[in-house]
């Protein structure tokens, strides 16, 4: 009985001696999780923080795209306006550098002419009357267009119809105070005219689109595509050296000239009255 009291009596100081070391390894363990969690909260604030961040950056810029879109819209929009002022101010330009080229032109080729025959010939005392036009876009397929000028200010059959100093037709019908003109793409107009650089002459022709040709040429292969056409004036009609088109095409020894004038275009010509014909 004694033994066993003493065993019973060491047994009961062993577990005396770890109840009292529990709150110290319950102390480590509690400051061992509370660091845990601690460095777990401190990554997770971290995450937290990174997706605030990146939340907001997305919401500013969409927020931000609507006003940068609508100052690049309101940029482009003033650019348009003034690339379209400076269109028109182009096409004013355009149109004198039309004239001004076609006068050049004319001028070389009678300069030229003048060194070739060492003699003068000119307009002599030719007239104009510069009148409105309209009907050109109506009677497109007729190839023709009306003039407000007639019988009593003097226009006369066959007088010379011109804008910016090129040929476009010829006066087919003249009334009291109205004409009829028949332009140079009309079928029924013929024209004697003549290469500017290769000099080949032939027969101006009206065809069945906006396209002249130019017919009876004798070495067509000569001519290049840009060359000027002029009038040659044989016919006693159409005035020597006024230009008319500009070669657009030469195919199979065939000779296509556009026209140097837009009639659509067109709201004043010159009438020359120099080439006096028969009134109707």
């Amino acid at each position: 009985m004694l033994l066993i009291s003493k065993t019973s009596l060491k047994t009961t100081r062993r577990y005396i001696k770890r109840i009292r070391l529990m709150p110290v390894l319950l102390f480590f363990a509690v400051v061992t999780l509370s660091a845990a969690l601690l460095l777990e909260g401190e990554r997770v604030r971290q995450n937290f923080s990174e997706f605030v961040y990146d939340t907001s950056a997305l919401f500013l810029s969409l927020m931000e795209s609507p006003f940068s879109d609508f100052k690049t819209y309101r940029e482009n929009f003033n650019r348009h306006l003034l690339i379209q002022k400076e269109a028109r101010t182009l096409e004013q330009l355009e149109l004198q550098l039309r004239i001004s080229r076609n006068q050049i032109h004319s001028l070389e080729l009678r300069n030229r002419e003048l060194r070739d025959l060492l003699s003068l010939q000119g307009d002599g005392d030719a007239a104009f009357i510069t009148a409105p036009c309209f009907g050109q876009n109506a009677f497109l397929k007729s190839r023709s267009l009306f003039v407000k000028a007639g019988r009593k200010t003097g226009i006369r059959r066959f007088d010379v119809v011109l804008s910016e100093n090129a040929i476009i037709g010829q006066v087919d019908k003249v009334g009291g105070k109205i004409s009829r003109v028949l332009l140079v793409t009309d079928p029924q107009s013929h024209i004697p005219a003549e290469c500017e650089n290769s000099r080949q002459e032939g027969v101006l022709y009206g065809g069945e689109d906006q396209e002249m040709r130019l017919n009876f040429v004798k070495n067509p292969q000569e001519i290049q595509k840009g060359e000027l056409v002029f009038s040659s004036g044989v016919d006693g009609y159409f005035p020597r050296g006024r230009p008319i088109g500009i070669i657009s095409k030469v195919r199979n020894n065939q000779v296509y000239v556009t026209p140097l004038v837009d009639f659509k275009g067109l709201h004043y010509v010159q009438i020359q009255k120099s080439h006096g014909g028969e009134g109707e």
